[in-house]
């Protein structure tokens, strides 16, 4: 099904608003749910669902396309709705459905 362009504003402006976070330092990363074949839910940086190793840690943002087919901005910041700001270049974190570990540890997998 073919999105309308009302239709993909209202996705973006959705998933932004209720974008989750983890607080690290002077930062807030956005958290993905990742599935056990590696699909993420859909990213608020893009619109879009992206595709990774099944496994938990941080990410580097790679989105190429918003929804409207636009190449990403950089340069993108956007905040939720209680304030917390993402930056694209922060990347992201992915958290496992089943995982109910500590979201910080999640975002140190791998990055010593």
């Amino acid at each position: 099904m073919k999105l309308s362009n009302i239709q993909k504003w209202e996705t973006l402006k959705h998933l932004r608003e209720n974008a989750v976070g983890i607080e690290d330092g002077n930062k807030t990363v956005l958290i993905l749910s990742v599935n056990s074949w590696g699909k993420t839910e859909r990213c608020a940086f893009c619109g879009r669902n992206h595709y990774h190793g099944a496994y938990n840690g941080n990410r580097v943002s790679h989105c190429r396309n918003d929804l409207f087919n636009f190449p990403i901005d950089k340069n993108l910041v956007f905040q939720n709705r209680t304030g917390q700001l993402f930056y694209y270049s922060d990347g992201y974190v992915l958290k496992g459905e089943e995982d109910r570990g500590s979201f910080l540890d999640l975002y140190h997998v791998g990055v010593k």
